[in-house]
């Protein structure tokens, strides 16, 4: 494999600007080298072409919290996130940051990285959509409801770079739940986000169908989910026990912000 590792998104830009689309991207590493291994045990296995290491480029680890929004780099791990006081502001990342993983997945696992990872499960994106949030991108901005579009795809281009995830600010209580199996290493079976707002309760869902979803509404909401969007797949908890699961944590939520 090739290898490059850039200091800067100046860098970052000339690396791309060679050949953007034969560049596999990674920052931790926490979803994508074991899945790289996993493939590596196939027979017809064949390895990615050149790896754009990104842990060293300074930009992306910038933070900064200016007219009611919150901009996290792409680069700031798990771990980092739950050190910032600005992060105490949006009291249900906090919950959820507090479930991804274990010590060690914190300290790696990166902003961008669990952005453009798309797992349909994870806490960050969840609650990033459940927040109204914005991707921003070396080529734009794109907003979180349109960013997942399935199972590990999302709507980047090739040869584009998150920089970063932008979060708007509010005072509507909240909380987090998530259903977890023993031994599961931080993958959850389902996840819940919530919001009290004055339109009702905004709901964010993780594990049900193929990519987290947002809306407003109760037990209801979820029989809409899962008609509109194709179900995740999953050989050991089936739908049906995934979307009992849901019911239940939206009713013990409704409870936590009645």
């Amino acid at each position: 494999m090739g290898y490059e590792a850039p200091l800067s998104l100046a860098g970052v830009r000339e690396v791309l600007a060679r050949d953007a689309g034969d560049w596999l991207l990674v920052a931790g590493g926490q979803s994508l080298l074991p899945h790289l291994a996993r493939q590596a045990l196939a027979a017809d296995y064949v390895a990615p072409g050149r790896l754009l290491d990104l842990t060293r480029v300074v930009e992306l680890r910038e933070w900064r919290l200016a007219d009611g929004v919150l901009f996290l780099g792409a680069g700031l791990t798990v771990a980092e996130l739950l050190g910032l006081e600005a992060v105490r502001r949006l009291p249900v990342l906090v919950q959820a940051l507090g479930h991804i993983g274990n010590v060690t997945i914190r300290n790696r696992a990166t902003v961008g990285g669990c952005l453009a990872w798309a797992d349909a499960r994870a806490e960050l994106p969840l609650v990033a959509l459940l927040y109204g949030g914005t991707v921003v991108t070396l080529r734009g901005r794109v907003a979180m409801a349109d960013f997942i579009l399935g199972p590990n795809k999302t709507a980047l281009a090739p040869g584009d770079v998150i920089l970063g995830l932008e979060l708007p600010l509010g005072d509507e209580a909240g909380a987090f739940l998530e259903l977890m199996p023993r031994r599961s290493f931080g993958r959850a079976v389902v996840s819940l986000a919530g919001l009290r707002t004055e339109q009702g309760l905004r709901l964010a869902l993780g594990g049900l169908v193929d990519r987290p979803v947002c809306g407003h509404g109760g037990t209801e909401w979820i029989d809409e989910v899962a008609g509109r969007y194709p179900a995740l797949g999953d050989p050991v908890f089936p739908l049906e026990y995934r979307r009992a699961m849901a019911e239940r944590l939206v009713t013990r939520l409704e409870g936590v912000l009645a």
